[in-house]
């Protein structure tokens, strides 16, 4: 049974924070596995794999394989902007499970496969980038190690446990002015790849490099409310 040695899974908040549970910050309902589909069938979506989600928090559509559904499967594995795509089994002996994106457009035409859960955000309930860059962390981390068991060759995300995890919760402006310190600290991080002619994703033991070590920094001192950000002119 899952526990919490501090407040919340990231490390202890601030008093005037609250937290959350992962569950009830999401539309339940609307949340699902995936489907690897058919050879054949009424309707052919490019299927996102667990392999297509890179260690840094990217989508990459290199090697995306199309395949076939109903109509109402189709429709069950669409993709909008916000949705979080969560490896929820994968891995290997140096990598735990549990890589995640944020989808930051509508993904027409694609779907994903079975090996992925879809979270979608309860309206209001939290700010999505903000809960992505949690959920980033706590696999970043390796905190995603206690939420995993192992069968033959391969870890599997204790989903239920995943769902039970207490996460920061700010107030939403607070939420909103992280999450866009972070995506600033991401895009230069990925320009900085780029410009090294990096094409892969990076592992942990990998990213060492001062921009990434800011970024670590960054995720680790504003999730937890070490380092505060003054929002409303308060």
């Amino acid at each position: 049974m899952l526990t919490h040695r501090y407040k919340t899974i990231l490390g202890n908040i601030p008093d005037d924070w609250n937290r959350v549970l992962l569950r009830d910050c999401l539309d339940l309902p609307k949340c699902g596995s995936g489907d690897w589909g058919d050879d054949s069938g009424e309707r052919g979506l490019n299927v996102i794999r667990s392999t297509n989600i890179t260690n840094d928090g990217q989508l990459s559509f290199e090697d995306v394989a199309v395949r076939y559904f109903s109509e109402t499967k189709a429709e069950h594995l669409s993709l909008l902007k916000d949705d979080l795509l969560v490896e929820r089994s994968g891995g290997g002996p140096d990598q735990p499970v549990g890589r995640v994106v944020l989808l930051r457009s509508n993904l027409d035409s694609y779907g994903y496969g079975n090996f992925i859960q879809r979270l979608r955000v309860r309206q209001g309930a939290i700010e999505p980038k903000f809960l992505y860059y949690c959920l980033f962390e706590i696999h970043r981390s390796g905190v995603v190690e206690r939420l995993q068991f192992q069968t033959t060759q391969m870890r599997n995300l204790d989903y239920r446990d995943y769902l039970r995890i207490y996460l920061p919760l700010p107030e939403p402006e607070e939420q909103c002015a992280i999450a866009k310190i972070l995506d600033a600290s991401d895009q230069v991080l990925q320009l900085t790849k780029e410009l090294l002619g990096i094409k892969t994703s990076l592992h942990r033991e990998q990213m060492q490099g001062p921009v990434n070590l800011l970024k670590v920094s960054l995720l680790q001192h504003l999730l937890t409310g070490k380092q505060r950000i003054r929002c409303g002119g308060n």
